[in-house]
């Protein structure tokens, strides 16, 4: 594990610790929830971005399916999610 990855992990324990402590939560299942079935565009903690549709989210891991392939992703280390519907 390169250096910069393991930083970036340690940094997240702390600010998810200090926000604990001031008794922020982390994204509600609930909100996720109401974008199932919608072309999504989510952002996480290290920049990472992920396009495809959500089709799950279940305890803290949202499920979502791009064009080849599908994906799993930690409801924690999400920072921002839009979305736009699907012309079905």
């Amino acid at each position: 594990m390169s250096a910069r990855r393991r930083k970036l992990i340690r940094m997240r324990s702390i600010r998810r610790l200090q926000n604990k402590q001031k008794g922020i939560r982390n994204m509600s299942n609930e909100l996720i929830r109401e974008f199932i079935g919608k072309e999504v565009h989510i952002v996480t903690v290290d920049n990472a971005e992920y396009r495809g549709r959500l089709v799950a989210c279940e305890d803290n891991w949202i499920k979502i399916e791009e064009k080849r392939n599908t994906r799993l992703i930690n409801a924690d280390v999400i920072t921002a999610i839009s979305y736009k519907t699907l012309n079905l």
